[in-house]
C-alpha cells in the first residue's frame, strides 16, 4: 500500500478547486473530500481525465493534419528545402502517433471506470475551452512552435523546468544545450499563453501528470476505496488488445530487419510508431499498473536517457517526442508559425462570438467546404456512437444464441477514424470562405449534441441509421458539385461503403424490432 496523499495546500482554494502536495507530487482536489466519498472523488477525475484525453486527443490530430498542406519559403536552395519538407512529414507521423496512443489513454480511463460499476465518459467541451483542471485553454489551431511549447509543458515531468528561466526577448539564435532549449521554450510558452513568468509561477499550465497522482492517490489506498468498490462482471465489456491489434500493430520488434537497421530504432522509438495500452482490468493491482503505464508514456518521469541504456521495446515517452520536435524546430529555422493558413476552431455553423466568453471560432463559409465540414462532423459523431457501443457490448453471444456485435462496431469504429483522417486532409486544403481564397478550412471536431446512448438496444441502431441516411445526403450533393478526381473517388467509395453499412443497421433493427415485439 502506498502511502495517501495529504492535503497541505500550496494555493488557496478556486472554484472548489485546489492544488495540494502530496508523496505523490502535486495534486488536485474537487470540493470539500470530508463531504463526498472517495469513490464519487475518483469517478470525477476520472471523468475530468477522460475529457482531457479526449481534448488532447483532437488537438494533437488538428495539430498533425494542419501540416498536410504548409507552403515553405520560395527562397529557400533546394537541400535547406528537403530538410525542412521531410522534418515536418516526420512531426506529422510522429504527433499522429501521440493522438493515436491518447486514444488508448482514453480507452484505459472507460475501462477504469467499468470496473468501478461507473459511467462511461467519451464527451468534453467544445473548443475553444478552459478550466482549472485543463493543462491550458485548449483550442483546434495549426501548429506553432508557441502550441507546441505548451504541449511539451502539459506532458512534462514533475521538476523538468525547476531553476529555468526565459530566454530574453529577441533571442534568436539556436541553443546549444538543453538549458538553452527550455529557455526559448518558456518564452515561447509565455507568447503563446500571453502571461508574463514570474519567480512563484514561471509557466501558466497545469502538468496532466498531476491530475493522475490525484487519480492514483485514492485509486491505490484501500482505506479510501474497499476492495468492494471493484466489480469485475462488466470485465467482457471492456476493451482488450487483442480487439485492437490488428488496427494498431504492435512497433517492429528488435529482430525486424528496418528495426535493427534503423539507428533511430536502436533508441527505443522510430518515428511515427504508437504504442497502445489497451487491457481490460479485473482487480485493483491490475486499474493502478494501467494507469501508471499510462501516465508514464505521457510525461515518462523516471526517464531513461536514450541510447544503449533505454531498452530497444521501450518507445519515448509524449514528452521527449514534442521536445525532440521543439529543438529541431529551433535547428532547422522553420517559421514559428508554419500553418497560419488553418484557422483556428473552426466551425459548420455560425457562433455569435458575443456568446462565446471563452474565445472565439471561424467559420467555414465556403459553400463546399462547409459541406465537407458537416460531413465531417456526421463521422465524428458516428465514430464516438460506435465506440460508445463497443464499450456496452459484450463479447459473448446474447440469451438467444445470436452472436454479439461487438466485431462489426470495432471494425465500424476503426473504420470511422480513417475517415476522418480523409476528409480532415481534404478540409485543410479546401478554401474557407471563397474559391479564391488562400485561407484554408479544417476539420471541426465539433461535439455532437448528446453522447449518452439510449437504453434500449434497438434505440442505438436507430442513431446510426440517423446518421448514414445523413450523411449520403452530403455526399450526394458534394458528387453533383464540382470535385476533382481524387475527391470524387473518395465519395464514392465512401457511398459504396454506407451502403453496406445500413443493409447490416436495418437488418440490425429489423431483428431487435421483432424481439423487443415478442417481450
Amino acid at each position: 500500500m502506498s502511502t495517501p496523499a495529504t492535503s497541505t495546500a500550496w494555493s488557496s482554494p478556486y472554484g472548489g478547486i485546489r492544488f495540494t502536495t502530496s508523496p505523490f507530487g502535486e495534486m488536485v482536489e474537487i470540493g470539500d473530500p470530508t463531504t463526498t466519498t472517495w469513490r464519487d472523488q475518483l469517478i470525477k477525475l476520472l471523468h475530468i481525465d477522460a475529457a482531457i484525453e479526449h481534448g488532447l486527443m483532437v488537438a494533437y490530430l488538428y495539430a498533425a493534419y494542419s501540416l498536410a498542406d504548409v507552403d515553405l519559403p520560395t527562397n529557400l536552395d533546394s537541400a535547406t528545402r528537403d530538410r525542412r519538407r521531410t522534418a515536418l512529414t516526420s512531426w506529422q507521423e510522429e504527433i499522429l502517433a501521440i493522438a493515436k496512443e491518447e486514444m488508448s489513454h482514453l480507452v484505459i480511463v472507460q475501462n477504469v471506470l467499468s470496473l468501478l460499476g461507473a459511467p462511461l465518459c467519451l464527451s468534453r467541451e467544445d473548443f475553444p475551452w478552459d478550466s482549472q483542471f485543463y493543462p491550458f485553454p485548449i483550442n483546434l489551431e495549426p501548429l506553432s512552435r508557441g502550441s507546441l511549447a505548451a504541449y511539451v509543458v502539459a506532458e512534462m515531468p514533475k521538476g523538468w523546468l525547476d531553476g529555468v528561466t526565459p530566454a530574453p526577448a529577441g533571442d534568436t539564435g539556436v541553443p546549444t544545450d538543453d538549458t538553452g532549449f527550455k529557455r526559448r521554450l518558456l518564452a515561447d510558452l509565455a507568447a503563446y499563453l500571453g502571461y508574463t513568468p514570474t519567480p512563484d509561477k514561471p509557466v501558466a499550465v497545469n502538468r496532466v501528470g498531476a491530475l493522475f497522482n490525484a487519480v492514483l492517490a485514492i485509486l491505490e489506498d484501500p482505506d479510501r476505496l474497499p476492495d468492494r468498490h471493484f466489480n469485475d462482471n462488466r470485465y467482457t465489456l471492456q476493451a482488450q488488445e487483442a480487439e485492437w491489434a490488428k488496427y494498431f500493430p504492435s512497433p517492429r520488434q528488435e529482430d525486424d530487419a528496418v528495426y535493427r537497421d534503423n539507428p533511430e530504432l536502436k533508441q527505443g522509438h522510430r518515428i511515427g510508431d504508437a504504442q497502445m495500452i489497451v487491457e481490460p482490468l479485473a482487480t485493483r493491482d491490475e486499474a493502478v499498473a494501467a494507469l501508471k503505464r499510462v501516465a508514464h508514456q505521457g510525461e515518462s518521469p523516471d526517464q531513461q536517457p536514450p541510447g544503449p541504456q533505454r531498452s530497444p521495446q521501450q518507445a519515448k515517452s509524449h514528452f521527449e517526442r514534442f521536445f525532440a520536435i521543439y529543438k529541431q524546430w529551433l535547428t532547422l529555422g522553420i517559421d514559428p508559425n508554419p500553418a497560419a493558413r488553418i484557422p483556428i476552431n473552426p466551425t459548420e455553423i455560425r457562433v455569435d462570438e458575443r456568446r462565446s466568453p471563452t474565445g472565439s471560432s471561424t467559420y467555414i463559409a465556403d459553400s463546399r467546404s462547409n459541406r465537407w465540414a458537416k460531413l465531417f462532423n456526421l463521422r465524428y459523431r458516428l465514430l464516438l456512437t460506435a465506440l460508445g457501443h463497443t464499450l456496452q457490448s459484450p463479447r459473448r453471444a446474447d440469451a438467444t444464441g445470436t452472436p454479439g456485435t461487438r466485431g462489426t462496431l470495432i471494425h465500424l469504429s476503426f473504420g470511422e477514424m480513417y475517415n476522418l483522417k480523409a476528409i480532415a486532409n481534404i478540409l485543410v486544403r479546401s478554401p474557407r470562405d471563397s474559391r479564391r481564397d488562400p485561407k484554408r478550412a479544417g476539420p471541426p471536431f465539433q461535439m455532437p449534441y448528446g453522447s449518452q446512448l439510449p437504453a434500449a438496444e434497438l434505440d442505438r441502431w436507430l442513431i446510426y441509421a440517423d446518421i448514414l441516411d445523413a450523411s449520403q445526403s452530403i455526399v450526394s450533393w458534394l458528387l453533383r458539385g464540382d470535385s476533382n478526381q481524387a475527391e470524387r473517388a473518395y465519395l464514392t467509395h465512401l457511398s459504396a461503403m454506407d451502403r453496406n453499412t445500413l443493409t447490416m443497421v436495418n437488418g440490425q433493427i429489423a431483428r431487435l424490432s421483432l424481439t423487443q415485439g415478442a417481450e
